[in-house]
């Protein structure tokens, strides 16, 4: 019985929702700071220079702008669906998640949901099991009722968004660089526009924190070489397989770049390296081959999408010659500064839908600070080395956004398509 309003706002409710959040982010800091004859300037020194503070300072402005932006799904009769162009949030996805928690509570599992239309089947949905978040969502509403996953889902998305921002946090650690830089970045990170946006398919808000616990395990196992850290890689991409096969060869493609990149500057014994980051991989989708394989062999056999007369190596030289257009490139380059410059959902003024521009909003200092970077490594005192292979990262990351070809490689050699921008989130 919960009425659609997704686009309307209720400013006073919004107000309520806004005002409350800073209260308690307030109330939170000074029991944090154990503020009682603190000065401003000693506050500020306690959230800034404590690496612990700083943690929970970004956890509860993360929490703070989670309930300013998504209160109206907790206080308002509004539910958190996106209608995008294919609608398929809408006639599949809430309702099927409905359907097979039905089925879990009265003990009767179906192949085939009959409730869409001709019918679908429920293959995917036994699948999403595989997903803790989908699958804590599910449970909640076997017991509780199909009502209460409404709820579910949103609280899914916080805890994603929170724990990929705390992974951020952590890897910046590694990287020692200043607690402010941390909080800034940490920040930006949690609300990205492919966490918001693509968080509304709820199978795919996952990938944005698996992307970057991957990233940041592997660089935590290249610095400390230990048993447990290595367990975490094996882990992550078992979880990963396990979900998607399509998004888990985005994952770890993009994972093999960064640890090749990251040994071939700091590893002494580069061989070794690669091969136990190697080794891990395959022991990870060998846990995960029970799902993995059935699917990949789907996949891979069955698509339409992967139909094509071209070779891979014909593909990516074809791409790489085939330029976007000038609206194209205007309009990737718009999703720098925001996702909604265009326009949203079905009234998108573009070259494609909403959801298929290349997601890279990562905040409105992302332009700047790109540029800039290229110049601090240019007067940056470091080996010749170190210096060419920061400009190769560099320039494939502009050959990513910009070009059909990074496009291509990253969705699965089958055709140019925006929805692997979110790797690049870690390198901003």
């Amino acid at each position: 019985d919960v009425r659609l309003i997704c686009f309307e706002q209720k400013e006073a409710v919004r107000f309520y929702v806004l005002y409350t959040a800073l209260l308690g982010f307030l109330a939170i800091i000074m029991s944090i700071c154990r503020i009682k004859k603190t000065t401003v300037k000693e506050l500020y020194q306690g959230i800034i220079l404590s690496e612990k503070n700083s943690l929970w300072f970004v956890a509860v402005l993360v929490t703070a702008v989670f309930f300013a932006a998504y209160g109206k799904f907790l206080l308002e009769d509004t539910l958190y669906l996106y209608r995008d162009i294919g609608a398929d949030t809408m006639n599949l996805h809430i309702p099927g998640f409905y359907a097979f928690a039905g089925y879990i509570r009265n003990g009767q599992p179906d192949l085939w949901y009959y409730a869409n239309i001709c019918g679908s089947s429920n293959l995917s949905f036994f699948l999403n099991c595989a997903n803790p978040f989908l699958f804590a969502v599910t449970c909640m509403g076997a017991v509780f009722g199909e009502q209460t996953m409404v709820y579910g889902l949103l609280a899914a998305q916080y805890v994603q968004i929170l724990l990929g921002t705390l992974f951020c946090f952590k890897l910046l650690v590694l990287y020692g660089v200043s607690n402010r830089a941390k909080i800034a970045a940490s920040l930006i990170f949690a609300i990205n526009g492919f966490q918001i946006l693509w968080g509304q398919h709820y199978g795919f808000a996952i990938y944005g924190l698996i992307n970057i616990a991957v990233i940041y395990c592997i660089e935590n196992y290249l610095q400390r070489k230990t048993f447990g850290k290595y367990l975490c890689i094996i882990f992550l991409t078992a979880l990963s397989g396990m979900i998607s096969v399509y998004m888990s060869y985005m994952v770890l493609f993009m994972a093999g770049f960064y640890a090749l990149h990251r040994i071939l500057k700091n590893e002494k014994k580069k061989m070794a390296a690669l091969a136990e980051l190697f080794v891990a991989v395959i022991l990870g989708l060998g846990i995960s081959s029970v799902l993995f394989v059935p699917d990949a062999v789907d996949l891979l056999g069955n698509s339409t999408r992967l139909s094509s007369n071209m070779g891979i190596m014909e593909k990516i030289v074809s791409n790489l010659t085939d330029t976007y257009s000038a609206d194209q490139v205007k309009d990737i380059s718009t999703r720098l500064l925001s996702n909604n410059l265009l326009g949203v959902s079905n009234r998108i003024k573009s070259y494609t839908n909403y959801y298929e521009v290349p997601q890279l909003f990562f905040s409105c200092f992302s332009i700047s600070l790109f540029v800039q970077y290229f110049f601090l490594l240019f007067r940056k005192q470091m080996d010749k080395k170190h210096k060419v292979l920061s400009y190769i990262a560099y320039g494939m990351v502009l050959i990513l956004i910009y070009n059909k070809a990074g496009s291509l490689i990253f969705n699965g050699f089958v055709y140019a398509f925006g929805r692997y921008t979110f790797l690049i989130m870690p390198i901003f």
